[in-house]
C-alpha cells in the first residue's frame, strides 16, 4: 500500500519527498513558547497537515516554527541587503 508522503509526492523526485520531510516535519520541543493568533482557517489548515503525517509526531506549533525558520533562512540575503540600504539613507 502507497503511504500518504508517497502519494502526495508521486511523480517527484525522492530529494524533494525527503528535503520537504527534513525541513518541516521535523518534531520540536519548544521550550519557551509564545502565544501567536492566526486565523482559524489557517489553523484547521495546519491541523490537518499535521494529521496527515502521524508517524512524524509533529504538532501545529512545530510545523509553524519549521515553516518560519526555513521561511527566514532562505531570505536572510535579502533582509541583509533591506538593512544595508536602510542604513544608508540615514547617513
Amino acid at each position: 500500500m502507497e503511504t500518504l508522503t508517497k502519494a502526495i509526492f508521486r511523480g517527484q523526485s525522492r530529494k524533494r519527498e525527503t528535503d520537504y520531510a527534513g525541513v518541516y516535519l521535523k518534531k520540536k520541543e519548544l521550550k519557551t513558547r509564545q502565544c501567536v493568533y492566526i486565523s482559524r482557517s489557517m489553523h484547521g489548515t495546519v491541523s490537518r497537515i499535521t494529521r496527515m503525517f502521524p508517524d512524524s509526531e509533529i504538532t501545529v506549533g512545530s510545523y509553524i516554527d519549521n515553516v518560519l525558520t526555513r521561511h527566514f533562512e532562505q531570505r536572510k540575503r535579502i533582509r541583509t541587503f533591506k538593512n544595508l540600504v536602510e542604513f544608508t539613507k540615514h547617513r
